[in-house]
């Protein structure tokens, strides 16, 4: 009979390994590539944007009240004219660049710590969360120093008083100021939420988070003058509390969008090309 010769398929045949799919046999099966962000990945990291922006805002707004300027001057120049304005000025501008030394800074530290953890969780991996936000906090901490401490003392050396002759000069200058040191932050909290989701996500997730902080800071240079238009939104460090929040929130959110969509979207690989015979 028929049903007699066909012979039933053995355990083995039917194990999802058998047949050459063990790894390391001579038939075996590549590797999947690894999966594509889901919706538990856009909602952790989504949720540490939404985290690390009004931390940052909050631990910038300290650093602005330890390093603000004394006012007290030496009696040997509280009554000259000219010395004590310069000598204002010189602890304003000092003050400023501490300021920003510790808000974006520690604004990087936050935000690569947010989404190094978030991009370990959403594959379901602690040791990756952990791991991943700890090279998040250090890598995005420094960024953010270094950047504001390259970048602020560039603006105030170049910076003019503001006119009509040079309001072009000074809208770049200040895009140059905010984009570089905002794409600092964003390019490091991208590269750490690409070590924790792995598969080879951290290149492709830094460009994203970089982009997305530099479209972040085109937003605030375009959007910060209109509710307060007689503000000086283009100083290195912005004039109200709103404006400073509003920084920080843009660049956590679309960094974080930014990084996750390219590391799902980019592919910095070569493709490769058929061998002829």
């Amino acid at each position: 009979m028929q049903n007699a010769e066909t012979p039933s398929p053995s355990p083995a045949s039917r194990h999802p390994l058998a047949n050459g799919e063990a790894g390391g046999g001579a038939d075996a099966t590549p590797a999947a590539p690894a999966a594509r962000p889901s919706g538990r990945a856009w909602l952790l990291v989504v949720a540490a944007g939404l985290l690390a922006g009004p931390a940052g805002f909050g631990c910038g707004e300290y650093a602005a009240r330890v390093f603000a300027p004394s006012l007290e001057l030496p009696p040997g120049i509280r009554g000259d004219r000219d010395k004590a304005p310069a000598e204002h000025a010189r602890r304003l501008l000092e003050s400023e660049f501490r300021t920003a030394i510790a808000s974006n800074g520690t604004f990087g530290a936050l935000l690569g710590l947010a989404l190094g953890g978030a991009g370990g969780l959403a594959r379901r991996s602690a040791r990756a969360a952990l791991w991943a936000g700890l090279i998040g906090l250090v890598l995005g901490g420094a960024a953010g120093a270094m950047g504001a401490s390259l970048l602020v003392p560039l603006y105030n050396a170049l910076h003019a008083p503001p006119s009509p002759d040079n309001a072009t000069e000074e809208f770049f200058l200040a895009m140059a100021t905010h984009g570089g040191m905002w794409a600092a932050v964003g390019g490091a909290a991208g590269l750490a939420l690409g070590l924790g989701l792995g598969g080879r996500r951290a290149a492709p997730s830094l460009i994203g988070g970089l982009l997305g902080a530099l479209v972040a800071a085109t937003l605030y240079e375009l959007c910060g003058p209109v509710p307060f238009p007689q503000e000086r939104t283009l100083q290195p460090l912005g004039p109200r509390p709103e404006l400073r929040l509003f920084a920080c929130l843009a660049t956590a959110l679309l960094s974080s969008a930014g990084a996750l969509w390219a590391s799902e979207h980019l592919s910095l690989r070569r493709p490769t090309r058929p061998i002829l015979s």
